[in-house]
């Protein structure tokens, strides 16, 4: 196998990385004008609770899928594994703390950044398994399953899904479900990439167009994460009330 072959980027990743960050933009959009305008759109339950689960599943799963195929090709160790997680996590703390000071009720405490830092980390001893992926990132998302249904008296646990009795958050991801889904991710890595090659035929480059461009956004959908709130309250604040205050 050659080290081209290695090292290659497969553009069909950035382009359902791309996909999942449209879906997660449509959703908090929704989210900003639901909070600002005091509109209730139902988000929480029925095809949009779907969607939102969709997105999270889409985006989890190939978390996992691309650090198996750099780990593969030889472009991530501990070292870097480490020092993406602490940054993507440490991101994540910022909006802790931006929403701590901007929100009254509701602040980010473990959301999807805290997850993926804290995952890319905890997942690095297991991108050299195979089928035990499968099944422990299976049991994770089992146990975190029934996690959700139940509330707890502490709260130190909450970042594996122990829900504290009347907590809320706008951005919640602890790690029981949803590092299961960066576990079966690397599965599916080893199952549809194995040996960092495709196990099904496609275009070695997108088509121009559309498809470029979705696969172009999902190699930047960190700092698309990181501007896109402020940046919708503030269209949809203009929208609904105008440059003046509201009346």
């Amino acid at each position: 196998m050659s080290n081209h072959t290695l090292k290659q980027r497969f553009w069909e990743i950035d382009f359902w990385r791309g996909i999942a960050l449209i879906m997660m933009l449509i959703f908090h959009f929704l989210v900003d004008f639901e909070m600002i305008s005091g509109e209730n759109l139902r988000l929480d339950y029925g095809f949009w609770s779907y969607f939102q689960k969709a997105t999270a599943f889409l985006f989890l799963a190939i978390v996992g899928l691309s650090l198996k195929i750099a780990f593969n090709s030889g472009k991530l160790t501990f070292h870097h594994a480490l020092r993406r997680g602490l940054k993507i996590f440490l991101w994540g703390c910022l909006i802790t703390l931006v929403t701590k000071i901007a929100l009254t009720d509701g602040a980010i405490v473990f959301g999807v950044l805290h997850l993926i830092g804290t995952g890319t980390i905890l997942a690095y001893p297991m991108l050299r398994y195979k089928k035990v992926n499968l099944w422990l990132g299976l049991i994770i998302v089992i146990i975190g399953y029934y996690l959700d249904r139940m509330s707890f008296p502490f709260y130190f646990l909450f970042w594996l899904g122990f829900v504290p009795r009347g907590f809320y958050s706008l951005d919640y991801f602890p790690l029981f479900p949803w590092f299961g889904l960066i576990l079966l991710g690397i599965y599916f890595a080893d199952l549809l990439y194995p040996g960092n090659q495709r196990r099904f035929p496609v275009k070695e480059q997108p088509s121009p167009g559309l498809i470029r461009w979705i696969s172009i956004l999902g190699r930047h959908t960190l700092p698309i994460y990181l501007i896109h709130q402020p940046l919708f309250m503030l269209l949809i604040y203009l929208a609904i009330y105008g440059w003046g205050s509201p009346h």
